[in-house]
């Protein structure tokens, strides 16, 4: 029951997850809120939340359907290294986010100067660069 359970709800919740990151990127990024400067951090936690789903389905979700994918040359070992560096991405985007409000309580009359949509996405484009270092 619970095998046949996980069978049809996987794929349910890469669907849903992915169809709510991508609305939440094109809100992110379409709309009047891409002059916020804390958005570019949510719209990459949307990004990086999707490949987390999508590499978690991969090696999870496909043995569970029968799909062999994961035991092609190559794919294992990249499959597992994205899913290590978005997991690492989910964690440390927060953590960018709330230095930035940090910024914005502790220093308001910097506010300005400090937190910026550029500086955001410097961040956030570092953060991706850093992710090799472990």
């Amino acid at each position: 029951m619970v095998l046949l359970l996980s069978y049809y709800t996987c794929p349910a919740i890469l669907v849903v997850g992915l169809l709510s990151n991508l609305l939440a990127y094109l809100v992110f990024t379409r709309t009047h809120l891409r002059k916020v400067p804390s958005v570019p951090y949510m719209a990459a936690m949307a990004v990086v939340d999707s490949g987390a789903l999508i590499t978690d389905f991969i090696q999870n979700g496909l043995v569970q359907h029968g799909i062999g994918l994961i035991t092609w040359s190559g794919v294992c070992q990249y499959v597992t290294y994205f899913n290590f560096v978005f997991i690492f991405l989910c964690i440390w985007y927060p953590v960018a986010l709330c230095v930035e409000k940090f910024i914005s309580v502790y220093c308001p009359l910097r506010k300005a100067a400090l937190c910026t949509p550029f500086r955001a996405k410097v961040v956030v484009i570092g953060n991706m660069g850093g992710t090799n270092d472990f």
